[in-house]
C-alpha cells in the first residue's frame, strides 16, 4: 500500500494558497480528532494512516483499516457560534463536490454520512472545544477509498475503489477535501441556501425513520436552513437538531403496505 505523501500534500496546498499552521501525517493513532484537541492557536491538519479509537456521530466507533483511506482531521478558530448547526451539512456538501469529478451518486445521510447505493462512502464528525476565550471547530472525516470487500463489517459499506474499480492516491484525495472542510468551517454563517443546496442529496427523502427510543415512523420533510432535520408528526412539522435514528424505511413501500391491509365493515 501507498503511504501518504506530507511533501506532496503540503506543497499542493500551499500551490492553491491554503493557508495552515500546521500538517502532521501519522502512521498510527488513536483519533485525528482527538490528537487535534491538543493543539495550540491557529489551523491545524492531522492525517493518519490508522486509527485505533475512530468515532462516528453519535461516539460510535469509526473502522479504520491501514494505508487504506483518509482519516483527516482539521482544527480552526470560529469567527462566530451564530448557525453553528449548520456546519455539519455544509462539511458534507463541500465533500461532495469535491467528489464530484469521479461522477458518483453520492448522497448525504443527515446529519452528516455519505451514503452510494445505500451503502456508507464517508463519515464526518464535527466537535467544537473552547481554548481560553477562542471556540474551535474540529472537523473530522473517515473516507473509504482503496478498501475492498475482502474487509467484512457488519454495517454495508462501499469505498472509491469499490465503486469505480480503480486504486486511488490518496494523497491526491487529501488536498481535494482540506479545502473543502476548512472553507465550511470559514463560510457557514453566511450560507443562506443550505436546504435547498442539501434537497438534490438528500438520501433521507421520500423515507421514513424511527428514532432512538420510540417505535413510530415519521416522514422526512428535507432539512431546514439551520441543518435541523424536518419530520412529520401527529401535532405537525418538527425540527431536530440531532437524533440517532435507529431505523430507515422507504415512505412509499410503507404507504402501499398500508393500502394492503385489509379494512373492516362495521
Amino acid at each position: 500500500m501507498t503511504p501518504l505523501n506530507t511533501a506532496t500534500i503540503e506543497k499542493e496546498l500551499k500551490k492553491h494558497a491554503i493557508v495552515f499552521d500546521s500538517l502532521l501525517v501519522h502512521n498510527s493513532i488513536p483519533s485525528t480528532n482527538e490528537a487535534m484537541k491538543t493543539a495550540g492557536a491557529g489551523i491545524h491538519i492531522c492525517l493518519a494512516e490508522a486509527q485505533t479509537a475512530g468515532r462516528a456521530q453519535g461516539n460510535k466507533s469509526w473502522h479504520s483499516p491501514a494505508f487504506q483511506n483518509i482519516y483527516l482531521s482539521i482544527k480552526m478558530p470560529l469567527k462566530t457560534l451564530k448557525h453553528v448547526t449548520r456546519l455539519p451539512i455544509l462539511v458534507a456538501l463541500n465533500v461532495l463536490e469535491s467528489l464530484k469529478p469521479l461522477e458518483l451518486p453520492i448522497m448525504i445521510k443527515w446529519p452528516n454520512d455519505l451514503y452510494v447505493n445505500d451503502k456508507k462512502l464517508a463519515g464526518i464528525l464535527v466537535e467544537t472545544i473552547t481554548q481560553g476565550e477562542q471556540t474551535q471547530a474540529i472537523i473530522g472525516i473517515g473516507l473509504n477509498v482503496n478498501m475492498r470487500n475482502t474487509d467484512t463489517l457488519s454495517n454495508p459499506w462501499t469505498s472509491l475503489a469499490e465503486l469505480s474499480g480503480e486504486t486511488f492516491n490518496r494523497s491526491m484525495i487529501a488536498i481535494k477535501l482540506i479545502p473543502a472542510l476548512l472553507n465550511a468551517a470559514r463560510d457557514f454563517s453566511h450560507t443562506d441556501d443550505l436546504n435547498e443546496r442539501f434537497l438534490p442529496y438528500d438520501y433521507l427523502k421520500e423515507k421514513s425513520v424511527v428514532l432512538e427510543g420510540s417505535d413510530q415512523a415519521h416522514p422526512t420533510q428535507g432539512i431546514d436552513n439551520e441543518g435541523g432535520l424536518r419530520i412529520k408528526t401527529s401535532e405537525g412539522i418538527k425540527t431536530l437538531t440531532q437524533a440517532n435514528i435507529k431505523k430507515i424505511m422507504n415512505t412509499n413501500h410503507m404507504a402501499r403496505a398500508r393500502a394492503a391491509l385489509p379494512t373492516s365493515n362495521d
